[in-house]
């Protein structure tokens, strides 16, 4: 059960609570005392009702973000290993059935979690889509380092963009305590190894990402 599936069952579930305390209270302001003792009676089932339909939505819920986080495991590294073949000076048969084995495997897992549009179209388009690309790349005699370096910018913007959408889908909260040299405009024992000015003294404890040399591109 998706987020916005879940609000509008709680928001039935409250609205059936606020219909049925209206009614009783508009009956017994006009003195139907009868269908007030009614009313009454039928308090456990008339709140009954919604508690049960909240729990139910709640399970959903809960079973469907199980279910993301298991596809999330076995599509992360799918995506990665498809980048990571294009990284490849000679990629065998072997190393592309494989990489295309962890795609198949994730197209199916999605369609285990989602339905297709309402237009009847795969959800994520872009899993397809890359691994058509890795398959035009190719294997063997056929694969080509310039063809590579292009294949691997057009699996890098697809995953980029399918990334994205499908971080959308969990519930996730804001760290209480990050950890980045972009908060404070530090550079990071990184940053020294890179531009070769990496001391011992940097790596002690203490004074990691404390050397204010230069201020950092941002992420």
């Amino acid at each position: 059960m998706s987020s916005r599936r879940l609000k509008l069952w709680l928001a039935g579930a409250v609205a059936l609570v606020l219909l049925y305390g209206t009614v009783f209270i508009v009956l017994d302001f006009c003195g139907a005392e009868r269908w007030s003792d009614i009313l009454e009676s039928l308090i456990p089932l008339f709140l009954g009702l919604p508690l049960a339909a909240a729990v139910y939505a709640f399970n959903r819920r809960n079973s469907y973000l199980q279910a993301l986080r298991q596809l999330w495991a076995t599509l992360v590294p799918a995506a990665q290993e498809a980048i990571q073949y294009t990284h490849l000076p000679a990629p065998s048969q072997a190393e592309f059935a494989q990489t295309q084995k962890a795609l198949s495997t994730a197209i199916d897992g999605l369609r285990g979690v989602f339905e297709n549009t309402r237009d009847g179209l795969y959800p994520y388009e872009n899993l397809k889509d890359i691994k058509e690309a890795i398959s035009w790349l190719g294997f063997g005699g056929n694969f080509n380092g310039a063809n590579a370096q292009l294949t691997r910018r057009c699996v890098v913007r697809l995953w980029q963009e399918m990334h994205a959408a499908m971080l959308a889908e969990f519930d996730r909260d804001r760290p209480k305590r990050p950890v980045s040299k972009y908060l404070h405009w530090r550079v990071s024992v990184a940053d020294l190894l890179q531009a070769g000015t990496l001391t011992t003294e940097d790596l002690d404890l203490g004074r990691s990402a404390s050397n204010p040399q230069q201020r950092p591109h941002g992420p």
